[in-house]
């Protein structure tokens, strides 16, 4: 299966997450916190959760017609017919559809992610195993500082500043190869105030009508 990576905005979108036994309790999390509308179907729901604005608890198995309206759904370990109707209905209802434990079946993939601020690398291994994205995802994790946190927060602030085109992100990628990234490292901001100014010195500000566009 080809797949096309890519960030979804889900703010205020329906999702639902089909599970057993509570283990859908990652995918709610991880929806929510995207803004997402979640309905959470599982009878093993753990009692401390509650519905709320967001969240709508069902507290049984899945049923036909449960993706009905949704955008996206996560399927976990479910019995095989049940993954079979699950299937055949986010066809029907075109609805996007993760299959735990059915990569080749799904179609979408949830990748193992790793955040540092607003940075966030995502592994997908393809039809390999999960475990194999979380090792890659380890891996990078020994490298990612959280000065590439504070390199996301300062280069949204430039650009605020500067107006986009190709000369800036040319000053841009200069800045990062000029040692931006180790003068975040070792907390000194002169340093980056005196590598902006020498590199980003020629670059045209932005204009008022430029607002919102970064």
């Amino acid at each position: 299966m080809g797949l096309f990576s890519m960030s979804v905005d889900l703010a205020d979108r329906n999702t639902v997450v089909l599970s057993t036994g509570g283990e859908g309790q990652a995918a709610v999390g991880a929806l929510a916190e995207a803004g997402a509308h979640v309905r959470w179907i599982d009878p093993e729901i753990p009692q401390n959760f509650a519905p709320s604005s967001s969240l709508e608890i069902c507290r049984r198995s899945y049923q036909p017609g449960d993706l009905k309206g949704c955008f996206v759904a996560v399927c976990g370990r479910l019995p095989g017919t049940a993954v079979a109707e699950v299937r055949a209905e986010a066809l029907a209802d075109r609805v996007l559809l993760h299959l735990v434990g059915h990569r080749g079946a799904s179609s979408f993939n949830l990748p193992s992610n790793l955040s540092v601020g607003p940075v966030t690398v995502s592994v997908d291994p393809g039809n390999a195993s999960e475990a194999l994205a979380d090792r890659i995802r380890d891996e990078i994790a020994a490298t990612l500082g959280p000065e590439f946190a504070s390199a996301a927060d300062y280069m949204v602030t430039l650009q605020e500043r500067f107006a986009k085109g190709t000369q800036r992100t040319q000053a841009f990628t200069h800045l990062l190869q000029s040692g931006l990234l180790e003068a975040l490292r070792r907390g000194d901001p002169g340093r980056v105030e005196r590598m902006t100014e020498s590199i980003c010195r020629d670059l045209p500000r932005r204009e008022v009508s430029e607002e919102g566009e970064i």
